[in-house]
C-alpha cells in the first residue's frame, strides 16, 4: 500500500474518531435512585425560554431505580422532581454541560408529596451555587404566599435581597456563560416574589389583588419594568414574572381588573422591546391558540419575533395543526 493511502486512512480514521468523539460528548445521562420508593414516577424539567419545561418521566425499575439519557449542545438548568408533586415551586436543581453523567440519590417518605431531599454525587460547583439561590428564592416565596404574614414578607424583603447580592458575588467561576446566567436569573428572580405577591401567587391574574393602601409602596418598583434583556428567559419563572409585570402595569393605568384580563394579547406584545422575549411570551401563548382564524390575527403579525430556532419550530407546527382545518381552505382529502 502507498503512503498517500496510509496517510489517507489515517487522516480518515482520525476525522471519524473525532466526530464520533464529539457526538459521545454531547450525550448525558441522569441515574436517580429513589430512597423509599412507593410508586410515582421521577419527572426532569429543564430551562428554556423563561420557563421549566418537563422533558420526560421515568418509572424506577431495578434497584428502584431510573435513567434519563439525552443529547445536550448547551449547559443547561435542569430540575428533578417526584411526578406531581405539590405546588409549581422547583426545589432540586441540576446543572448540566454536554458529556456529563450525573447520580443523584432522592428521598421519599411514605407520606411525601414531593422528594424529601435530592443530593447530588460530586455536583459541580454551578450546580451548588444555583441550588443554595432556589433554596433562598423558594422559601422566601413560601413566605410571601401566605396572606396573612404579608407584613412579615414585606419586612423580610430587605434581607432577601441582601442574600441575592451576596450570591451574586460568588458568580466568579471559570464558566464565564454560567455567571452571566447565574447572575441574570438573581436579577430576575429578585422582582419575581414581589410582584407574584400583588397577584397573591396566582398564575393567571383573575383572583384577588394586593391593594391595601400601606402595601402600595412596597409595589411601586414593578411600575415601568422594560424587559429588553433577554437574560429573564435563564429563569424558570421568566415568563411568569412577565405576565405580572405586564398586568401590573396594565392595572396601574385602568385600576380594573376586568380591563386587565380582557386587554389584546397583540396589546401586551408590542409593548415587549426584545424580540426574543416576545417570541418566548407568544410561543408560551400559542399553546391555547385553538383556530387558524385567532393564530392570524394574535400570532401572524409577529412571525418575525419567532427568533429562537425552538420557537420557529413551533409557530410551524402550530401553523400546520390549524391550518389543516382552517376555514377556506380545501377540505382534509379522506376516503369511507
Amino acid at each position: 500500500m502507498s503512503r498517500i493511502s496510509i496517510k489517507y486512512l489515517v487522516t480518515l480514521l482520525a476525522v471519524h474518531m473525532a466526530f464520533y468523539f464529539a457526538i459521545a460528548q454531547k450525550q448525558v445521562s441522569i441515574t436517580v435512585k429513589v430512597h423509599g420508593y412507593s410508586g410515582s414516577s421521577v419527572s426532569l424539567y429543564k430551562v428554556e425560554n423563561g420557563e421549566a419545561k418537563r422533558m420526560s418521566f421515568r418509572w424506577p425499575a431495578k434497584n428502584d431505580t431510573c435513567v434519563f439519557n439525552f443529547s445536550l449542545d448547551q449547559e443547561t438548568v435542569f430540575y428533578l422532581g417526584k411526578t406531581g408533586g405539590k405546588g409549581s415551586d422547583h426545589k432540586y436543581v441540576l446543572y448540566l454541560k454536554p458529556g456529563e453523567n450525573k447520580r443523584v440519590n432522592a428521598y421519599l417518605t411514605k407520606a411525601s408529596i414531593d422528594f424529601d431531599s435530592c443530593k447530588i454525587v460530586k455536583p459541580n460547583a454551578e450546580t451548588i451555587l444555583l441550588q443554595k439561590w432556589t433554596n433562598v428564592l423558594n422559601v422566601y416565596c413560601e413566605l410571601g404566599s401566605v396572606r396573612t404574614k404579608r407584613e412579615q414578607f414585606i419586612i423580610a424583603y430587605s434581607n432577601f435581597i441582601k442574600e441575592a447580592d451576596q450570591l451574586k458575588k460568588k458568580a466568579v467561576l471559570p464558566n464565564k456563560y454560567f455567571n452571566q446566567l447565574f447572575t441574570s436569573r438573581i436579577e430576575a428572580e429578585i422582582i419575581y416574589p414581589k410582584a407574584a405577591a400583588f397577584f397573591n401567587f396566582g398564575r393567571r391574574m383573575n383572583g384577588e389583588y394586593d391593594t391595601i393602601e400601606v402595601h402600595k409602596s412596597f409595589y411601586q418598583s414593578l411600575a415601568g419594568k422594560k424587559f429588553c434583556n433577554t437574560g429573564i428567559l435563564y429563569s424558570e419563572h421568566g415568563l411568569q414574572l412577565l405576565n405580572y409585570c405586564l398586568s401590573y402595569e396594565l392595572f396601574q393605568q385602568t385600576r380594573d381588573k376586568e380591563k386587565v384580563l380582557a386587554t389584546p394579547i397583540t396589546d401586551k406584545a408590542r409593548s415587549l422591546c426584545n424580540d426574543t422575549i416576545r417570541g418566548a411570551f407568544l410561543t408560551q401563548y400559542m399553546m391555547g391558540v385553538t383556530n387558524y382564524e385567532q393564530f392570524a390575527k394574535e400570532i401572524e403579525p409577529f412571525k418575525e419575533s419567532f427568533v429562537l430556532p425552538g420557537m420557529k419550530a413551533a409557530y410551524q407546527y402550530k401553523l400546520d395543526e390549524l391550518t389543516l382545518y382552517a376555514k377556506g381552505l380545501p377540505a382534509y382529502n379522506f376516503s369511507l
